[in-house]
């Protein structure tokens, strides 16, 4: 552990934010956060890919190096100041102990002009407070603020040939609201420097520790919550961060009389392990099916900044479907897959080959039906030549996910969800995602980004067979729990 002090950079003050202790332990104690996962590299690298195209609209400044020591960073932004330099990249100043960096300085008639980059689509309240702490820390080194600005993703951008970075790229003057919040934010650094000049704050575990994202110290603050707590349970339906102010910690806990509907039916069945059939509503949901059967999933990719012609920020880009044919009641499942290969784009070979494998007439099953309905719609607004089949096939699609949600299957070890990953392993306990290097489908995402990058033929071979493996699970998985409704449903 480091000496205590008093400095605060940007990115310890928005922890603060977040959490005293988290605050505190980022400083003090980094060795304890988890392991970044590359769902969050992705994410920090896109920030630096936006970032490094708003530079463009502010041509011929000069960069402070990040590698550089603060005093360097410092002394570099100084000179560049003296120089005449009208945009500095990454400008650098301390003030009373913070520190802190700007993306975008860029010298105004009346003044400086303060740009924040996020890769957001719009504004955030942690970004008033960032842009607000780099003013307050600019301003009070003596120099003239004219705005304070941040520069975001714009949602309906479409891109069509070239990227048109001013297009993609949307700019939103903040200065009122950052001069309003001046006084809150010296009252924030002193809070925090106080922090860091004590020990550890006792800071609960709540729901701060997910919001914006989950916090790297989980795992060090959770490590006494026992596994079957119901703090580790993802439910709607319950309030579990109330709860556990109230001192219960698991379901056993709870009593049944204080909920109703759906809340109470959860913590009845896991407490007595029950599974509950509603066998008419099923059979009417079976008799609504028809073959040929075709079970379909779609794994898909966003980016930031859109890549291909017709798309648009962070759409659902589709590079992998699995497909299982059943033709009849008596035959065996045939299956068909596609995967895109390494930097193209997917949408028109994926469709084409879509489009010969899957029959037109098939009742078409997938989970949760408004993902890949979407998807569908989308590549036939792309590729106006197959519109009309594709249209056909999203009107035969039907939803396997819909009994699930209604409740009229429902098992005690599903925990109140309905998603494939809690239904699967409920229904047919034999088969489950934990032992896939692939487990779901932010998982996929990378992946796909990681196969894109490499250019090792073993690498990429090796990845692509983990997809296959995992996007054709939640196929087969599909197959698998509509036969076990069809054999419920005969008894």
């Amino acid at each position: 552990m480091q000496e205590k002090n008093p400095f605060l950079s940007k990115t310890l003050f928005l922890k603060g934010l977040k959490c005293k202790k988290l605050l505190y332990l980022s400083k003090y104690y980094p060795n304890l956060k988890h392991e970044v996962s590359s769902r969050t590299e992705e994410l920090f690298e896109t920030g630096n890919e936006v970032n490094a195209l708003a530079k463009k609209l502010f041509q011929k400044g000069r960069e402070i190096p990040s590698n550089e020591t603060r005093e360097k960073q410092i002394e570099l932004t100084l000179s560049f100041l003296k120089e005449g330099v009208e945009n500095i990249y990454e400008a650098s100043f301390f003030l009373d102990s913070i520190f802190v960096r700007t993306d975008i300085l860029h010298k105004g008639k009346k003044g400086w002009n303060i740009y924040e980059v996020k890769s957001t689509t719009g504004l955030k309240d942690e970004h008033i407070y960032d842009i607000a702490l780099q003013y307050y820390v600019v301003k009070g080194c003596g120099f003239d603020i004219e705005s304070a600005n941040l520069v975001h993703i714009n949602p309906d951008y479409i891109r069509w040939g070239e990227l048109e970075i001013e297009k993609l790229l949307t700019i939103k003057d903040l200065t009122e609201k950052i001069i309003d919040s001046q006084k809150k934010i010296k009252e924030k650094i002193e809070i925090f420097k106080e922090v860091l000049k004590g020990e550890m704050p006792e800071v609960d575990i709540g729901g701060h520790c997910f919001e914006n994202y989950t916090c790297e110290f989980r795992n060090y603050c959770w490590k006494n919550i026992p596994e079957n707590s119901i703090l580790r349970i993802e439910a709607h339906w319950m309030d579990r961060f109330e709860l556990y102010k109230k001192g219960i910690l698991v379901l056993e806990d709870l009593n049944q009389e204080e909920f109703e509907g759906n809340s109470k039916m959860f913590i009845d069945a896991y407490i007595g392990k029950k599974v509950i059939f509603n066998k008419k509503n099923i059979k009417e949901f079976l008799e609504s099916l028809w073959y040929p059967m075709a079970f379909l999933d779609f794994e898909t990719f966003s980016y930031a900044i859109p890549l291909y012609d017709g798309t648009k920020p962070y759409q659902q880009i589709p590079f992998q479907y699995s497909l299982y044919i059943i033709y009849s009641r008596d035959s065996e499942p045939e299956h068909f897959n596609y995967i895109a290969p390494p930097r193209t784009d997917p949408r028109k070979e994926l469709t084409e080959k879509l489009l010969r494998e899957i029959p037109l007439e098939a009742c078409v099953i997938v989970y949760n039906e408004k993902f890949e309905k979407r998807i569908i719609n989308e590549l036939s607004e792309f590729l106006p030549e197959h519109r009309e089949k594709l249209l056909l096939i999203n009107n035969n699609v039907r939803d396997l996910m819909l009994p699930f949600k209604r409740k009229d299957y429902y098992h005690w070890e599903m925990l109140g969800s309905h998603s494939l990953k809690k239904v699967l392993p409920a229904v047919i306990p034999e088969m489950s995602y934990e032992e896939m290097d692939i487990k779901n489908g932010e998982m996929a995402m990378s992946a796909y980004f990681k196969m894109c990058k490499s250019n090792s033929p073993e690498e990429i071979a090796k990845i692509r067979d983990s997809l296959i493996h995992y996007c054709s699970l939640d196929t087969l998985a599909m197959v698998k729990i509509l036969k076990k409704l069809q054999e419920l449903t005969e008894n």
